[in-house]
């Protein structure tokens, strides 16, 4: 999103450009198919614990949770769509496309119901039915509001799960889980016996959070090799020369799904088997508001390289200050009982922890050539936005900072910490022929559907393979991986991937942007063919 002024970047949540000031104007949605996740939370039996109140006090007595519900939503980036007296239902994932819209939709369960329960009112107790589906996006108008309705049968799976969830439980569908799995940790329920469906519905209860990052998630999922990408890592190469003496700063940029992790990792794993340490952390679109979420990961991360260090474990904090070793320890989480530091305007609070920070990093940089690779930058605080700006200018020898990031949310302070950009682009055929030929198999009897994935998914790598992997899900293609065959359709049977693969890939596209699916579906196009 941009200034209509001056084309500044804005956040989606901002009033006004911070760059000129201009009001931002939002024009409302079109009527559009969405894939989305689905978010239904109500107060169990609200009922009795209003029924003998007069309005007034019932409203009163129901508010508190439903502040709560509002809340968690708002903070992971969802749109409470309708209020239903007792109950919120809200949408992640639209207006604005966003690929995280299941985990998002979790987290905000996990923290909905801790909301609610930390109210200390055991009449308030709330249940979540969740759901990742295709709807129908349109606003309604009436003669007071306008809202922003989500139609279609998804709607109606998430009602019956929250209808069904016991309470302070989180129900939650397959295709949520499938999206989910990795970032939230769930228990299979088995299926279960919903309203207005004829079969058992199969059912998931979330347990907790999970601590792995994105990249562990997707790189556990991954069933492709690395291919090309020679001019990418060609620049690298020649960042790392620059970086012996001098601190070197480079952006891998480009839309999601493009293979920034990707290359960022296998180049760190090359660095690291000569020599250098590695800090690495990442931006997580669950932790935006919290302030200086990523600036902790990162220490914890130096901090932890610099304690198990083969040659020499030590502890950067030791030859700090007084002050700068509270700065880190506030940001840490960690108890600070120094009257001094409480005594801190907050801008002064803050420079003390830029100031600490920086020096962790710059010592740690001194012992031994350090990478420090930070992903996913366009999801950083705005705390840890400012520290990171200073950390990427730093003057440290033998330091290298490697950071990826979409374009629609590229930091302004780029440009003044000298930052090399690499831009990268969607594979070419050949390369992403050969990624097809790695997970698919070397047949020639595969050549036609290769050639049609190509032009699919615009050879971006994540769709590619999420492609292939939705096929093989859904029993269009037989077989292991590296070897997999096509199965001959039935004849007016949808070759299609599932919605999961099918609403992933289009939701991870740039508002505007003209998306691979609409050059038509591989599957439809191969059963056409097959059914000629």
């Amino acid at each position: 999103m941009h200034c209509v002024a001056c084309q500044s970047a804005i956040d989606p949540g901002d009033s006004w450009c911070s760059s000129c000031g201009v009001a931002v104007r939002r024009s409302e949605p079109d009527n559009e198919r969405r894939f989305v996740t689905i978010l239904r939370a109500d107060v169990v039996d609200s009922t009795g614990l209003v029924a003998d109140l007069d309005p007034e006090e019932a409203v009163s007595r129901l508010e508190p949770a439903l502040a709560a519900m509002r809340g968690a939503v708002r903070q992971f980036g969802g749109i409470v769509s309708k209020e239903l007296g007792d109950g919120v239902s809200a949408v992640f994932g639209a207006p604005i496309a966003d690929d995280n819209h299941a985990p998002l939709a979790c987290h905000a369960a996990i923290e909905l119901v801790r909301r609610v329960v930390g109210l200390g009112d055991p009449g308030l107790q709330v249940r979540v039915g969740l759901h990742s589906g295709h709807v129908v996006a349109y606003m309604v108008s009436s003669e007071f509001s306008k809202v922003y309705e989500i139609g279609g049968a998804a709607q109606h799976l998430a009602a019956r799960l929250e209808s069904a969830a016991e309470a302070n439980q989180i129900y939650v569908s397959k295709a949520c889980q499938e999206l989910a799995e990795g970032h939230v940790r769930f228990e299979y329920l088995g299926g279960k016996p919903l309203r207005g469906f004829n079969q058992a519905v199969p059912v998931y209860r979330i347990v907790g959070a999970s601590d792995l990052s994105s990249w562990r998630v997707r790189r556990a999922r991954s069933v492709s090799r690395f291919v090309d990408r020679t001019t990418e890592r060609a620049l690298l190469a020649r960042a790392v020369e620059s970086a012996r003496t001098s601190r070197r700063t480079v952006l891998l940029l480009g839309d999601a799904g493009i293979g920034k992790s990707r290359l960022a990792h296998e180049f760190v794993q090359e660095l690291r088997s000569h020599g250098w340490r590695l800090i690495d952390a990442e931006c997580s679109p669950n932790l935006q508001g919290a302030p200086f979420s990523t600036l902790k990961r990162v220490l914890l991360s130096a901090l932890e390289m610099a304690a198990k260090d083969p040659d020499s474990p030590s502890d950067p904090r030791k030859d700090l200050g007084e002050i700068a070793q509270c700065a880190l320890d506030a940001v840490l989480d960690l108890p600070t009982s120094n009257p001094r530091w409480s005594q801190l305007e907050p801008h002064a609070r803050g420079r003390a922890i830029s100031d600490a920070s920086c020096a962790v990093i710059a010592s740690i940089a001194r012992r031994q050539r350090t990478i420090l690779l930070l992903e996913d930058l366009h999801w950083i605080d705005r705390a840890s936005d400012a520290v990171m700006a200073t950390i990427a200018s730093l003057q440290a020898p033998g330091l290298l900072v490697l950071l990826t990031s979409r374009p629609t949310g590229m930091p302004v302070w780029i440009a003044r910490c000298h930052a090399e950009v690499v831009a990268m682009q969607a594979l070419d055929d050949d390369s992403g022929l050969a990624m097809l030929a790695d997970m698919l198999g070397p047949s020639a009897a595969n050549d036609d559907l290769k050639n049609r994935i190509i032009s699919h998914t615009a050879n971006v790598p994540l769709f590619i393979e999420e492609v292939c992997r939705g096929l093989r899900d859904s029993g269009t293609l037989h077989g292991q991986w590296g070897d997999l065959a096509l199965v001959r359709p039935r004849a007016g049977h949808s070759l299609e991937h599932p919605g999961r693969d099918r609403g992933a890939p289009r939701s991870r596209v740039a508002p505007g942007a003209r998306h691979p699916a609409d050059r038509g579906s591989a599957g439809t196009t191969i059963e056409r063919r097959h059914a000629a």
